[in-house]
């Protein structure tokens, strides 16, 4: 069954249409704006567990930072709490925002996001206002009225001015009972793949360090094939379906070391009248230019564009082991890379990049360890694009009151 069949059948099954939409009402008149700070009365702390823009993606954390509260950046004054609703003003379109819950009780928030909180919790609930601040009407909201061009931000004002809908208390616990399963499906799956990346890094790390016997001493150039990306003239005329063509941004969105999609895609004529190669699987992509040292694995063909190095492993270098041994290179990739309008790495620097090879047998039995591990990422991504698709597609039509949830319209 298709995802769009599997959507239809839950909205048959639990939903119901209505009309009318629900009352709406200004985020001022329902919640307090960034409630506490480090200079409240009740933070007595001496250190603080610090969130910043980069540790949050859509609707996760990914990591946070611990500084002593004098030491700490001068940014770092937003204290969140339990139920909060923490949203980036900066850049706002692209999506960085999280519900906090179970937070330390010295969890401190960057200026540069607003905090949301409801002002009464019997008539708007916590988890109800992040799903309702987080659909793409209030994204774009955000986004229209940013100001600035190289960080473009909301202010406060605006965000305070944005409307949002209402429905009964007992229609925003259905709401909550729906999405947030989804929700949690989708985090625990990144938490797992989280795991397993950094688990077969560890395994890497310790045996370059202590278990293998690292005698060999070669350069990237004697272990693998480099290639570059493209097409090097205007894409206009290549943009198309047929072909997946990896870009930076396709890296750094993911944030996994495994890729199998791309956002843009090449037509036949891109392969016929340029530069551009289909990478075969298992081609290890160096992000080569701006951003410099991102390393991926590709599970599907897939061509690139010019801010790539492509690499094929070859004298038999297994292609997981491959990737690890240019991800642990990634502090002298970046010092390599040179360039007045931005940093880029050519392949011949790369390529000039001394290592240590372990024997054959022990890098077989890496590959033979790991494999399974970025099977799992693999796998854990192709499940959370189908639930992220069923959250899109619900999520908007939830808040806005186009569907509701049919046990509550008796």
């Amino acid at each position: 069954m298709s995802d769009q069949e599997n959507l239809d059948t839950f909205l048959s099954g639990n939903m119901t249409d209505q009309n009318d939409s629900w009352e709406k009402h200004s985020i001022q008149e329902v919640c307090e704006v960034n409630p506490d700070s480090v200079n409240s009365e009740g933070f007595q702390y001496d250190d603080m567990i610090y969130l910043t823009i980069s540790n949050v993606g859509r609707g996760y954390i990914s990591d946070t930072d611990h500084h002593l509260v004098s030491d700490a950046p001068s940014r770092a004054k937003r204290w969140v709490d339990e139920g909060d609703t923490v949203i980036s003003t900066v850049r706002p379109g692209r999506e960085q925002y999280t519900y906090i819950e179970n937070p330390p009780e010295n969890l401190v928030a960057s200026t540069g996001f607003v905090v949301l909180r409801p002002k009464n919790s019997d008539k708007l609930l916590p988890r109800y206002l992040y799903y309702a601040t987080t659909t793409p009407d209030f994204v774009k909201y955000m986004v229209v009225n940013a100001t600035g061009s190289a960080y473009p931000s909301t202010n406060l004002s605006e965000i305070r001015e944005g409307e949002i809908p209402i429905p009964p208390i007992q229609i925003q616990q259905q709401i909550v009972e729906i999405l947030m399963p989804l929700g949690e499906k989708m985090s625990l799956n990144t938490q797992l793949m989280e795991k397993c990346e950094e688990l077969a890094e560890t395994i890497f790390g310790n045996g370059m360090k202590n278990a293998w016997d690292t005698n060999e001493n070669v350069e990237f150039k004697d272990i693998c094939d480099m290639s570059s990306g493209g097409p090097r003239k205007s894409t206009d005329d290549y943009i198309g379906e047929e072909h997946l063509w990896l870009t930076p941004s396709d890296v750094t969105e993911s944030g996994r070391t495994v890729v199998y999609q791309t956002e843009r895609r090449l037509n036949d004529r891109a392969l016929q009248e340029t530069n551009v190669d289909l990478m075969p699987e298992n081609t290890i992509f160096l992000s080569s230019r701006a951003t410099i040292g991102e390393v991926v694995i590709n599970r599907t063909p897939m061509a690139m564009n010019q801010g790539f190095i492509a690499l094929q492993p070859k004298r038999h270098i297994p292609p997981h082991f491959l990737l690890n041994l240019v991800r642990s290179k990634k502090a002298e990739i970046s010092a390599l890379a040179s360039g007045s309008t931005y940093p880029e790495i050519s392949q011949r620097a790369f390529g000039s990049i001394e290592t240590q090879l372990p024997t054959q047998e022990q890098m077989d039995e890496y590959e033979r360890t790991v494999e399974p591990l970025y099977d799992q990422v693999y796998s854990l991504q192709s499940e959370n694009q189908s639930l992220n698709k069923l959250y899109d597609e619900l999520h908007p039509r939830l808040i806005s009151g186009e569907v509701i949830p049919r046990n509550t319209c008796q």
